[in-house]
């Protein structure tokens, strides 16, 4: 199988995904924070240099990881998109293996995220890069405004792998 391609069309799906629905009215959970985490899980992807099928599952899972937002209400929108990543998964020929790999990396981003392995732990923290950078402090006000109830969550959240606790545990604990 052709990972870069399918992992290329997963992209592009979703980026049409968004276009279609862009009177949705997720202030959070929208395209800029999907494109963040797949570029997120991208360099931490790299710095584990995964090899082409591992890549692919992580930067899917990313791309699909909050798609179950738009699917209906935030209660299990983490199965809703793990199930619009299989369905579209399935339709482009993807093996059984992979597609299950896919789904449990977006099911470990649900809070409290609970990751198995390395993929799910580099999709758990792509999904929270943003609260270890630089400009977090400016993101992460806008941030707290809106998931103001989720807060305690993300706050209690440690980073999983080595990458990211090296990088940015202190600063995610300095910008919350």
């Amino acid at each position: 199988m052709d990972y870069p391609l399918l992992s290329k069309k997963a992209r592009q799906y979703i980026s049409h995904y968004f276009e279609k629905h862009v009177h949705h009215p997720l202030p959070y959970h929208n395209k800029l924070h999907t494109e963040n985490v797949v570029a997120a899980v991208t360099q931490i992807a790299n710095h584990y240099q995964l090899n082409e099928h591992d890549f692919f599952v992580v930067v899917t899972a990313a791309c699909f990881h909050d798609m179950g937002y738009y699917l209906g209400d935030a209660q299990g929108h983490e199965e809703k998109g793990a199930a619009m990543a299989a369905e579209f998964l399935k339709d482009a020929g993807a093996d059984e293996a992979s597609i299950q790999q896919v789904k449990g990396c977006i099911i470990a981003t649900q809070m409290p995220q609970k990751p198995n392995n390395l993929l799910e732990q580099i999709v758990c923290d792509g999904d929270l890069f943003h609260f270890g950078t630089d400009k977090s402090s400016a993101l992460s006000r806008f941030y707290m405004v809106i998931l103001k109830h989720h807060v305690w969550l993300i706050a209690k959240e440690n980073f999983r792998t080595f990458f990211k606790v090296r990088r940015r545990n202190h600063s995610a604990l300095i910008n919350l």
